[in-house]
C-alpha cells in the first residue's frame, strides 16, 4: 500500500506566500517612512555645478524602481534631505545660488530649521583649478555679500565648508582680497578661512 504526501492545506499557503510584494501597495504614509528611512542612513542629496535646472540629484537605488516611487522619493529628499552635498569650483557659488533663488520660501525655511533630521545643512566642497578666473574674489566677494541680506534667499541656511586636498596641487598659497562689512559675513568668511588652511591666504580688507 502507498501512502500518498498530503499537504493539509499548505499548498494553499505556500501559494499565498509566493505572492510578490508590491511596494506601491503600501499606503503613501508608510512609502514615506520608508523614503525617510532612507534619507536617514546616509548624505544621499547632490547638488550639480552642472545641472542646468539646479534641480537635486541622488544615488539612491530607490529611483530607479518606478517613475513614481522615483517622483515620490525625490520630493522626500528636497524637503527632509539631512545634508545636501555640492562642489564649488574657484569660488563659483554660482549654482548653490541658483538652487536657493529655485526653491520656495517654505522648502528654503525648511533648510534653516530642524525638520525630521536633527540637523540640515548644505555642505560645500572646494576644488580649484587653473587656469583661475580673472574674478577669482568677485566669486567669494558675491557669496558674502548674501549673508544676512534680508533681500537675498537662504541666508540663514546653515553651510558647511569642506577642503578637497586632493584638488590643490599648488606650493605657493593663492592670495584673495575681500571687503567684509557684515559682522555674520565676518563668521562666515572665519569658517572658509579655517577650512582652507595654509592653501588659501584670504586677505580682508575691512573686518568687522
Amino acid at each position: 500500500m502507498s501512502i500518498q504526501p498530503t499537504t493539509n492545506g499548505a499548498s494553499g499557503a505556500s501559494s499565498s506566500q509566493d505572492k510578490p510584494f508590491r511596494f506601491l501597495d503600501l499606503p503613501p504614509e508608510l512609502r514615506e517612512v520608508v523614503y525617510e528611512k532612507a534619507l536617514a542612513s546616509e548624505p544621499l542629496a547632490h547638488l550639480s555645478r552642472f545641472t542646468r535646472d539646479k534641480n537635486l540629484l541622488t544615488d539612491c537605488r530607490l529611483v530607479g524602481v518606478s517613475k513614481q516611487v522615483k517622483e515620490e522619493f525625490m520630493k522626500i529628499l528636497d524637503l527632509y534631505a539631512p545634508v545636501i552635498r555640492t562642489r564649488v569650483r574657484n569660488f563659483d557659488f554660482g549654482a548653490v545660488i541658483a538652487y536657493l533663488n529655485r526653491i520656495s520660501d517654505a522648502d528654503v525655511e525648511k533648510l534653516t530649521k530642524d525638520t525630521h533630521a536633527s540637523t540640515r545643512m548644505m555642505r560645500i566642497e572646494f576644488d580649484f583649478r587653473r587656469p583661475f578666473p580673472h574674478n577669482f574674489g568677485k566669486h567669494l566677494q558675491r557669496w558674502l555679500n548674501r549673508i544676512r541680506d534680508p533681500a537675498r534667499k537662504g541666508t540663514d541656511v546653515a553651510f558647511e565648508y569642506v577642503w578637497d586636498d586632493e584638488a590643490w596641487r599648488y606650493e605657493t598659497p593663492l592670495v584673495v582680497t575681500v571687503d567684509i562689512r557684515h559682522p555674520d559675513a565676518a563668521e562666515e568668511f572665519r569658517k572658509i578661512q579655517q577650512t582652507s588652511g595654509a592653501h588659501l591666504q584670504l586677505s580682508p580688507s575691512s573686518l568687522v
